[in-house]
């Protein structure tokens, strides 16, 4: 199904339901039973539905989001975790990552090693986040966000280090990323509020 055909299904499913006037609660109640279930590709059109229900204007769909033009202030941050992945050659960073980023209330999409899965998870899965550590075996973590930037623009990435405390905002730029926060801070850090944007 091309991106085109998908904006239609989304589209016609949202005027039928919106033709209901359903309320924002019902839709948060749909999203949370979607969740649980593990209705991912529901979940995905009841989120345009909602938003659209809210007064928002959906776009094009772009890195498996539909951009959102204007949007009514945090209302449905509450009701749709932001996914993340997490890239780390440390199996136990990963984990413990995934962990803490769970407990903010992120979902995290998938944990891999390399820029090679990191490529592939991407592609596939498209993310709203990226949390990326620098230090690679192979690409460094600078090249390899550039990498994932051009595959999924949509995607803000956070890159991390437990070598370096701050990195120029010329770097982060250059390697399309909208942060960085060392290792020994990302328990502290509002990382919902960096990925969301």
């Amino acid at each position: 199904m091309t991106g085109r055909q998908r904006d239609k299904v989304v589209a016609a499913r949202a005027e039928r339901l919106l033709a209901d006037q359903l309320s924002a609660e019902a839709y948060a109640a749909y999203f949370e039973a979607q969740m649980r279930c593990g209705g991912m590709r529901r979940l995905l059109s009841a989120g345009c539905l909602w938003l659209a229900r809210a007064g928002t204007v959906l776009t094009g769909l772009v890195c498996g989001v539909g951009p959102i033009a204007t949007a009514p202030a945090g209302d449905q941050d509450r009701h749709v975790a932001l996914r993340v992945l997490i890239v780390d050659d440390s199996r136990k960073f990963r984990d413990a990552a995934a962990e803490l980023l769970a407990e903010m209330g992120l979902e995290v999409l998938d944990a891999v090693a390399d820029a090679d899965q990191a490529l592939a998870a991407v592609a596939h899965r498209r993310p709203d986040g990226i949390l990326l550590d620098i230090n690679l075996p192979g690409l460094d973590g600078f090249a390899v966000a550039g990498s994932l930037a051009a595959v999924c623009p949509a995607a803000r990435i956070v890159l991390t280090s437990a070598e370096l405390d701050r990195v120029p905002a010329n770097i982060l730029q250059s390697c399309a990323a909208v942060a960085f926060v060392p290792k020994q801070e990302l328990a502290v850090a509002d990382l919902g509020a960096l990925f969301a944007g």
